[in-house]
């Protein structure tokens, strides 16, 4: 049963003018991919993510890593958790390979880093 459980609802890929818009609705937290990015118009993946999060508010945004290999994914992660107390960093599951994420994952977690697995979309 469902009572007394409340839904969040984060918006995915806004452009930077449109924080703050009234939808009718409370806005949770935000999502983004890089892919969204591309499609907002950066060029700059880490610059676009700090703007992001000024215009965040302090709800959560999560933000995804876009390499394929173990120490960079890592490496990327701790860049952009480093950004905010309220990223939330996505990891695909698998690499592009098919093969899985695990020892990205553990050290993460190690690392105290907020993470949010993502299924590779192929």
């Amino acid at each position: 049963m469902l009572k007394n459980r409340s839904i969040k609802l984060y918006a995915d890929g806004l452009n930077l003018d449109e924080f703050g818009k009234d939808y009718g609705i409370k806005i949770d937290g935000y999502t983004f991919n890089p892919s969204i990015f591309r499609k907002n118009g950066a060029t700059d993946y880490l610059e676009y993510s700090k703007k992001v999060v000024s215009k965040s508010e302090n709800k959560p945004v999560s933000l995804e890593v876009f390499a394929d290999e173990k120490n960079e994914m890592i490496k990327q992660a701790k860049i952009l958790s480093s950004l905010s107390n309220n990223i939330y960093v996505k990891i695909p599951i698998t690499f592009t390979n098919g093969k899985f994420t695990t020892e990205v994952l553990i050290e993460l977690v190690k690392l105290n880093i907020k993470l949010i697995p993502k299924t590779f979309e192929k």
